[in-house]
């Protein structure tokens, strides 16, 4: 520790426009200088006759003038006493004023209370509570300056003062505010489309007008919007009410229990009672934002290395780490549920009594900034043994949204994603694919809730072209693919003359086309030999937005098992729709990067917490 000399440094004010104060800086000959005009007078107080005294200022000057005597006579008696050096020191080990050595050698003066070589450091160290000694003329001179300036400050100071030490100041009260981020504590939570009730395509924007129940029966909304509802005839108009679709919710701010500071809820990483909220700052090891070991598996162990070797073969040492989760759920469907009705004895027969079927999710997380930040998710089903004896992959879902760093890096990295995932399926013994080309509308949620608002959406055409184009890859220069063909391809090739010989997927298009067809024809009494002529439409409207894959066979030494442990796998991580209604019930969105990064720990919590 280094020991500083305090010195009282006297500050002395100066009048920038006075002569007299304003130092000089040395004067250097000039030439032909004009003569020096007469400068004006400036009042100044050095200038100023001194103002008369008050009788209260006169008579503190006596008193003082008393007391400078009494002090003469002190330190006189002080200088002849035989103190010594030593007495002084070991007075001043043991706590005691110069004062007190004095009345102890002398005996009491006069004027004790007065004097003035007693200071608040030697009174405290003696242990006795004592105000700084101040000359009265000083004390009275100041409290007259105060009480014109403000007359409230008398009353204040006399609270002020302390009977113990002297004057204290008060320790400043800290007022709770924000800290996390420089947002304002208004945060409302944003809303998607929803789906109006007269027209599969018609959607309801936010902030638009839309009509619903008075009297809601269940948690699922019959909404309709303005056009459609006006255009109803079967509804009784008086039953429903006039909404804005808008989410009302406000962002909740937490109060930390610690310092009493305030957090954006979104901000915090807090995902319990707010009741108990102690905050990052105060308590950082209690706070988990990237995914564990505990939930790996075999298969996302496999999709996570080859992403990163990829990601490190573009950007080097730039890149930031990718983290794959996986979660597989068996979920077998009773084969009449699926087939269409007038033809489930065929169906029954090919298919037996239910369809094998397990479905896996897969999660891709990039870490920024100490946290695994959720950019890509697919949900898919797989079908072994399916009918025929081949085995079938299928991608029912696949979702992202913009938070991939670096940005230009984005669609490379989605293609690798499903790519692996193809490698991941040819060396388990899947080699046929299937995908149903369906892009959302602007404003829905597939998977991930709310979206950054400057993300395009794809529209048929181009997400076609977006999967051919991974295809292509995969085939041409990956080797993964042999081969691939859309919907017009496939019939011709392998002449679909009857309902059986169509793809016949959980809620995919051709098996929800068929039950819809039959159901009609069934109360038309429409006979079956006319199925196929109703379905031909269909037929020449979905001849591109279906792609059928054919993976390369694996060599032995390629070939590998699934990963066969026992888990839990709750409906909201194996489902699409109850994933997005979790992550819309929770209020976690990925709309921008502060409200996605929650959003992402939250899924996080979700995978570790479910699961094990």
């Amino acid at each position: 520790m280094i020991l500083e000399n305090k010195r009282k440094i006297q500050k002395i004010h100066i009048c920038p426009t006075c002569p007299d104060c304003t130092p000089r800086a040395e004067e250097e000959p000039v030439q032909n200088s004009e003569p020096a005009q007469p400068q004006p007078v400036i009042a100044h107080s050095a200038h100023q006759e001194p103002p008369k005294l008050s009788k209260d200022l006169s008579r503190v000057l006596e008193e003082e003038s008393e007391d400078k005597e009494n002090r003469k006579v002190e330190e006189e008696t002080f200088e002849n006493s035989k103190d010594t050096v030593e007495d002084l020191e070991a007075a001043n080990t043991m706590g005691r004023s110069r004062r007190r050595i004095l009345a102890e050698k002398t005996g009491p003066s006069k004027n004790e209370n007065l004097n003035p070589r007693d200071t608040v450091e030697n009174m405290e160290d003696d242990g006795i509570g004592t105000r700084p000694q101040r000359s009265k003329r000083s004390e009275l001179a100041t409290k007259e300056s105060e009480q014109k300036e403000n007359p409230m400050n008398s009353a204040q100071s006399s609270k002020i003062n302390s009977k113990r030490g002297g004057p204290k100041v008060k320790k400043a009260k800290i007022v709770p505010h924000l800290i996390c981020c420089t947002e304002t504590t208004n945060l409302q939570f944003n809303t998607s489309n929803r789906k109006c009730l007269a027209d599969q395509d018609c959607r309801i924007k936010a902030l638009e007008p839309y009509m619903v129940e008075k009297k809601i029966q269940g948690s699922i909304e019959i909404n309709y919007c303005l056009e459609c509802f006006s255009k109803a005839t079967d509804l009784d108009k008086k039953k429903w009410k006039r909404m804005i679709n808008v989410n009302e919710k406000m962002e909740k701010v937490l109060s930390c229990q610690k310092c009493q500071m305030l957090w954006h809820e979104q901000c915090s990483f807090y995902y319990e009672d707010p009741e108990g909220f102690i905050c990052r700052s105060c308590d950082s090891e209690g706070y988990q934002t990237v995914l564990s070991d505990r939930s790996r598996t075999k298969d996302s162990d496999f999709m996570e290395s080859k992403l990163n070797e990829f990601l490190n073969s573009e950007l080097g040492g730039d890149s930031q780490k990718l983290s794959v989760r996986i979660v597989r759920a068996r979920s077998d469907v009773d084969t009449v549920d699926l087939a269409p009705g007038m033809f489930s004895k065929e169906f029954l027969k090919k298919y037996k009594d239910k369809v094998q079927r397990s479905v896996r999710t897969i999660f891709v997380f990039q870490r920024q900034r100490g946290i695994d930040q959720l950019f890509f998710i697919i949900f898919t089903s797989e079908y072994p043994n399916h009918g025929d004896g081949s085995s079938w992959f299928v991608l029912d879902y696949l979702d992202s949204v913009q938070h991939f760093q670096p940005h230009r890096f984005k669609t490379e990295v989605y293609n690798e994603i499903v790519l692996t995932y193809f490698d991941w399926m040819r060396r388990t013994g899947f080699l046929n694919g299937y995908i149903w080309v369906d892009p959302p509308q602007p404003g829905d949620d597939y998977l991930l809730n709310i979206h950054p608002p400057q993300q395009k959406y794809p529209g048929p055409e181009r997400l076609q072209n977006w999967y051919l184009n991974v295809l292509a890859k995969g085939r041409d220069q990956r080797g993964l693919v042999k081969d691939f063909r859309d919907f017009g391809a496939q019939k011709k090739l392998r002449k679909f003359k009857k309902p059986t010989d169509l793809p016949f997927f959980h809620a995919s298009l051709w098996t929800n086309l068929m039950s819809l067809y039959s159901d009609d024809m069934m109360d038309k009494k429409t006979p079956k030999t006319k199925f196929w002529n109703v379905m031909a439409p269909e037929f020449k409207g979905h001849v591109k937005d279906n792609i059928f894959i054919e993976l390369v066979e694996p060599e032995e030494s390629e070939k590998t098992q699934e990963d066969r442990r026992s888990r839990k796998t709750p409906d909201c991580l194996s489902d699409g729709s109850e994933f997005l209604y979790t992550l819309q019930e929770h209020d976690f969105e990925f709309g921008d990067a502060r409200r996605a990064l929650y959003a992402s720990v939250g899924v996080v919590r979700m995978i570790e917490s479910e699961l094990f």
